[in-house]
């Protein structure tokens, strides 16, 4: 998780608090995702779709980073969804552009990971 992004996470079932202390020590200082103790870390970031088509190399490039961060997000295909690519003409002007994201009323159109993760930053505090 990114420093500075409130987070929440969630234990595995039966885990003893100074388990739990000992290892948010650890995940202050190394790698929280080799723990085996923690199963997931979520954002508390306001509420985020992204908008995505198959094959765009941008989108994946977004998709990772996001996910790999522990940005929590809806996730909308405008090739299934024709309410989503209404959406992002809407918001470009009539063209197709992924990836877009929505971030509660603010829209960022092909925004980098590092962009998208301050803009979340900004909204979450």
């Amino acid at each position: 998780m990114p420093p500075g992004i409130p987070c929440r996470i969630q234990w595995r079932p039966g885990t003893p608090v100074d388990v739990q202390l000992r290892t948010l020590e650890w995940m202050r200082r190394k790698d929280w995702r080799r723990s085996g103790v923690v199963w997931s870390v979520t954002s508390v970031a306001p509420q985020m779709t992204l908008f995505w088509r198959p094959g765009c190399p941008y989108c994946y490039r977004l998709r990772t980073k996001l996910k790999r961060a522990g940005v929590q997000m809806d996730e909308i295909n405008i090739w299934d969804d024709p309410e989503g690519a209404a959406f992002v003409r809407s918001v470009t002007g009539g063209d197709e552009t992924v990836p877009t994201v929505r971030i509660g009323t603010r829209s960022l159109v092909n925004p980098s990971p590092r962009q998208l993760l301050e803009v979340i930053r900004e909204n979450s505090v």
